[in-house]
């Protein structure tokens, strides 16, 4: 587990699958900048116990977001980019927990460990650029914009843009919040 001051990272397990199928499935907690997501609960324990080979060269992990108490308030994982040395992060809070800094705190937890533990240049956020609020979120962690994708992602029924961010090793420098694993 990945301790932070108020949330922790704990590496998804099969118990949690029911769950973030729910979240998945509901379109409030997807939002208007996620693309529909729909899954069975046998899907999605199909793609966790039998991952793709995609998800294999990627190094795809995710993690729950915990509140201190055990409250399983969001995702938020990783995958290394097949081409690149660089991995991509992405993330999800619930609806009543966002604008309290979990989000914050879980990205910069995730960015610490990255770099203490992988081999890597930088890491990339991609979200839709109209997420103003995710946007923030990177940018307090010090995560730089580098650019606008054209027709970057698909939400709604509709082509967006969507805005990298990244953030190199040596931006990093130290870790912030990441002083012990348990």
């Amino acid at each position: 587990m990945l301790e932070g001051k108020n949330v922790n990272l704990r590496i998804m397990e099969k118990e949690d699958v029911t769950l973030l199928t729910e979240w998945w499935n509901n379109l409030e907690f997807q939002g208007e900048y996620f693309p529909v997501l729909q899954k069975s609960k046998a899907q999605a324990l199909q793609e966790f116990e039998n991952p793709s080979p995609v998800q294999i060269a990627m190094e795809h992990m995710e993690f729950m977001i915990e509140k201190k108490d055990g409250t399983r308030i969001g995702h938020i994982g990783y995958g290394k980019d097949i081409l690149h040395d660089w991995i991509e992060i992405g993330y999800d809070v619930v609806l009543f927990e966002r604008r309290k800094g979990y989000a914050t705190e879980a990205m910069q937890i995730l960015v610490d460990y990255l770099f203490l533990s992988k081999d890597i240049p930088r890491i990339s956020i991609c979200t839709d650029a109209r997420n103003i609020a995710s946007i923030r979120v990177a940018e307090k962690v010090g995560f730089k914009k580098e650019g606008t994708v054209r027709k970057g992602g698909f939400a709604m029924g509709k082509f967006v843009d969507a805005c990298l961010l990244g953030m190199t090793r040596d931006e990093w420098r130290e870790p912030k919040i990441l002083t012990k694993t348990s």
